[in-house]
């Protein structure tokens, strides 16, 4: 499965492929990493810091570059946050502000629920910090809960790509094995793209193996 998507680097645009095996290439054939920027007025390194990058931090490459709305951007956030959200639920079972704050940033996106109802969302993500916080739970779960917070916010505009990557930040930092967590997000990213186009509604993250 792979999904074709228009992408911005270094102030020229063309058209990317992205597999969900997190293989990203140029569509047009007779461009290769090494030579795409030059071929388009730029330079070899430029090219191999993007190839560097993708490689290192693909999650913020698609957040930067590929021309996504900021509605796309908070429902794939949402979705790699909540991936690791059984970190704080493993400790607080009872407590599902932080699951909440993300169905909120959801329905936002959605249009189901207004600002203000997203406000009241993320301040409970952040009540539910401060306990785990007060109550010393391990890093790991704290660090995942603030994500829900980050993610939950009103953004808007050139601020939601910075707002969200601060989100995917703090998802990494606790991720048991981090080479996994990014395969999954962009598995989760193409099968989403791929359901977007074919008309159909956002997936479930349970979709994506």
């Amino acid at each position: 499965m792979s999904i074709r998507i228009p992408a911005t680097f270094g102030g020229e645009s063309f058209e990317v492929e992205i597999s969900s095996d997190g293989t990203m290439s140029f569509t047009d054939p007779a461009i290769d990493y090494e030579i795409a920027f030059a071929a388009m007025g730029g330079d070899k390194m430029t090219a191999l810091r993007l190839l560097d990058k993708w490689h290192e931090d693909p999650a913020h490459i698609i957040l930067d570059s590929m021309g996504l709305s900021e509605d796309i951007h908070r429902l794939l956030v949402a979705d790699w946050v909540e991936h690791v959200l059984y970190l704080f639920e493993q400790e607080y079972p009872g407590d599902n502000r932080p699951r909440k704050a993300v169905e909120a940033s959801r329905d936002y996106a959605f249009g189901v629920i207004s600002g203000i109802q997203l406000d009241r969302a993320r301040r409970g993500a952040w009540a539910a910090r401060d306990a785990a916080v007060v109550g010393r739970a391990p890093w790991a779960a704290i660090e995942a809960v603030r994500a829900t917070g980050w993610v939950s916010v009103r953004a808007a505009g050139w601020v939601s790509g910075s707002v969200f990557s601060r989100a995917v930040g703090f998802v990494m930092e606790v991720a048991e094995d981090p080479d996994r967590e990014r395969a999954w997000q962009i598995r989760h990213f193409v099968h989403a793209m791929e359901k977007l186009r074919a008309g159909r509604v956002w997936p479930r993250i349970e979709e994506t193996s």
